[in-house]
């Protein structure tokens, strides 16, 4: 479920006042493997569209979601330079 699908719904009223989050949701979200390096993890949102995925284990366990800023807030620490 991205936030344009919600924004999308909650704009039509008819939709919105029958809506529940399971009619909007994806039936195979975007899903970034926890050992995914974060050019990889980028990739699979800007392919999907989205700016949250699923993050799962080896076994396909969900682990929790990781977002476009979780990323680009990583990338921002790992280059500043060290004070």
């Amino acid at each position: 479920l991205s936030v344009r699908e919600v924004r999308a719904a909650l704009l039509d009223p008819a939709l919105a006042q029958i809506a529940v989050a399971g009619d909007l949701s994806r039936k195979e979200p975007p899903v970034v493997r926890m050992d995914d390096d974060l050019d990889s993890a980028l990739q699979k949102l800007a392919g999907a569209g989205v700016t949250s995925a699923v993050v799962v284990s080896a076994e396909e366990i969900p682990l929790g979601i990781i977002t476009r800023e979780n990323i680009l807030e990583a990338w921002r620490h790992a280059t500043e330079p060290a004070t």
